[in-house]
């Protein structure tokens, strides 16, 4: 299921994080911003091995990144 381009929210360490999809020609950018995080750009990229994963665009929110595109992956899951 492709993602609708309706902002939703996540909890991030138990904070409400809204979360808004931006259409882009390699796949969907995901904006994400709250009170306890600043606000990052990510998506989820192929590493070489074919491997997807979720990376900060420009690069060095890493950990930020794969901690909230896994609550977006929770998210479509759950609300498909």
């Amino acid at each position: 299921m492709l993602p609708s381009n309706t902002p939703f929210s996540i909890v991030y360490n138990e904070k409400p994080v809204q979360v808004k999809i931006v259409p882009h020609s390699s796949g969907p950018l995901y904006m994400a911003s709250g009170e306890n995080i600043p606000t990052v750009c990510i998506h989820r990229a192929t590493n070489f091995e074919g491997q997807l994963f979720w990376t900060s665009i420009p690069e060095g929110k890493q950990k930020l990144a794969e901690a909230i595109g896994q609550l977006i992956d929770e998210h479509f899951h759950i609300n498909i």
